[in-house]
C-alpha cells in the first residue's frame, strides 16, 4: 500500500492586510492580529493631507465671517455718523435762518465776514438782547445777551468751516450767507459735509 503524501500549502509565517487605513499583520503561529498604524493615516481614517485641507477651509470660513461681521460693524457705525451729522446741521441751520429773519439788523462791528471761523451778531432793537453766533473749539455756540443758549452742535460734531458772509441789496435790505463744514464721529464711523443756508434780515431799514 502506498503512502498519501500531503503536501500543505506554503504560507508566509506572516500576512498583512490593510482595514481602513492600519495595516494589520496577522502572525500564522499564533493567530494573533497586529495592527500596524500608518504615519498618513489618522484613526478616523482621516489622512494628514485630509485634515490640512479641512483645517484651511475652516480658516478660509471662519476669516469670511470676520471679515462680514466688522463691515457691517464699520457700515453701521458710518451710518450712525452721518445721522448724527444731519441732524446736527439742522438744528444749527434752522436756528441760524429764524434768528437772521427776525432781527433788526446785523452788528457789522462785532461780526467777521468772509473768514474762518466767522462770528455774527444780530441786534433786535431796544430793550431785546443781541445774539451772538461763534465757534468755540469747533463747536458752534449762541449767546443771547452775554449768556450762553448751549451747543448747536451735537457731541462728536465739529465745525472745521464756519463762515459768514454779509450779502446787501441797495439800500432796503440786507442778507446773510452762512458756510458750514460739519465733521462727525462715531465709534469707527467718519463722516463730513458742507452746508449752506442764506435768511434775509426782514426787519432791517425800517421794513
Amino acid at each position: 500500500m502506498r503512502n498519501a503524501t500531503y503536501n500543505r500549502p506554503q504560507t508566509s509565517p506572516t500576512e498583512r492586510r490593510t482595514v481602513r487605513g492600519r495595516q494589520l499583520t496577522t502572525d500564522d503561529r499564533s493567530g494573533f492580529t497586529q495592527p500596524q498604524f500608518s504615519p498618513w493615516k489618522t484613526g478616523a481614517g482621516f489622512t494628514i493631507i485630509e485634515m490640512v485641507v479641512y483645517v484651511g477651509i475652516l480658516a478660509l470660513i471662519l476669516a469670511g465671517v470676520v471679515n462680514v461681521t466688522l463691515s457691517v460693524s464699520s457700515t453701521f457705525s458710518e451710518l450712525r455718523a452721518t445721522r448724527q451729522l444731519n441732524r446736527s446741521a439742522a438744528v444749527l441751520l434752522d436756528r441760524f435762518v429764524r434768528e437772521v429773519r427776525d432781527a433788526r439788523s446785523v452788528v457789522v462791528g462785532s461780526s467777521a465776514f468772509d473768514a474762518h471761523p466767522g462770528e455774527l451778531t444780530l441786534d433786535y432793537g431796544a430793550g431785546v438782547p443781541q445774539v451772538r453766533f461763534y465757534l468755540d473749539g469747533g463747536v458752534v455756540t449762541l449767546d443771547r445777551g452775554g449768556a450762553s443758549e448751549g451747543d448747536l452742535t451735537a457731541p462728536g460734531v465739529s465745525a472745521t468751516t464756519f463762515i459768514f458772509r454779509r450779502i446787501e441789496s441797495g439800500s432796503v435790505s440786507e442778507a446773510v450767507r452762512l458756510e458750514v463744514t460739519l465733521e462727525s464721529t462715531s465709534g469707527e464711523g467718519f463722516a463730513a459735509e458742507t452746508f449752506y443756508a442764506t435768511a434775509v434780515v426782514r426787519g432791517g431799514y425800517g421794513l
